[in-house]
């Protein structure tokens, strides 16, 4: 493959260029761009259910958020019971804290879904 660069300071320069490539036989030949297989990105398993496709677009800020909403809407003690349901509060009474960087990846989407479920419960009481 090659590839041109043309720096041209005036009309002129440019005009005579044009002309010049213009001028040249080329041969437009197909090609296929191929990426080598060490370049290439390993090849997800695909899933079965959206569920699952659901979990890979959650990050972390995400949780963050919606474990801020918790604590907002209902207070610090439901969003340390909401992150107790997975295993990340230590401490016991007002030493109690939680640990948001210590949820695992694979954790996030239940995180959310259960944080939407505390925020519902809200509404209907």
């Amino acid at each position: 493959m090659y590839t041109l660069t043309i720096q041209c300071l005036d009309f002129e320069s440019l005009k005579r260029t044009v002309e010049a490539l213009n001028a040249l036989p080329v041969q437009l030949v197909e090609a296929k761009a191929e990426i080598p297989a060490s370049k290439k990105p390993a090849k997800k398993e695909a899933s079965p259910e959206p569920e699952a496709q659901e979990e890979t677009s959650i990050d972390f800020s995400a949780v963050k958020a919606a474990v801020l909403n918790v604590a907002k809407d209902k207070g610090r003690e439901a969003s340390l019971d909401l992150l107790a349901k997975f295993g990340v509060v230590t401490g016991e009474g007002e030493n109690r804290k939680g640990d948001m960087k210590a949820l695992k990846e694979e954790q996030y989407a239940a995180v959310v879904a259960e944080a939407k479920k505390v925020l519902n419960e809200k509404e209907s009481n």
